[in-house]
């Protein structure tokens, strides 16, 4: 390994994830360090991964920048459209979308953000 720098960021990144879960239990953190490739696939990870919780903090801090992250904006758009019953298993209802964090969010942001770090927390607003 050349460098523990990922290491060290995924340290912080899960000690951080951690933290909002023993204060709360039911706000879900993620982190995007970019909006890259990168930056989307920690989004998929840490997003979805805690897609029980009530809320979420997002934290964009030094985030590097990359494209328009409509992507990530138009997921945590989204509504809850309604619900449907399950007779079967542990009879808990089938949600329409079926995958999202869908109560309150905010946004950890800093002046240290690139070109796609800077729009992502204007579009998120919109």
């Amino acid at each position: 390994m050349a460098n523990e720098n990922q290491l060290r960021m995924m340290n912080w990144v899960e000690g951080n994830r951690k933290k909002v879960d023993e204060l709360s239990g039911k706000i879900a953190y993620v982190y995007l360090p970019n909006t890259a490739q990168p930056g989307y696939t920690y989004f998929n990870r840490y997003y979805f991964a805690q897609q029980d919780k009530k809320g979420a903090v997002i934290d964009e801090r030094n985030n590097g920048g990359g494209s328009a992250a409509d992507y990530m904006v138009d997921i945590m758009a989204r509504q809850l459209m309604g619900y449907f019953n399950s007779k079967v298993g542990d009879h808990r209802p089938f949600l329409t979308p079926n995958a999202g964090i869908f109560g309150p969010k905010v946004m950890l942001i800093n002046e240290r953000a690139g070109s796609g770090g800077d729009l992502l927390p204007y579009l998120l607003t919109k």
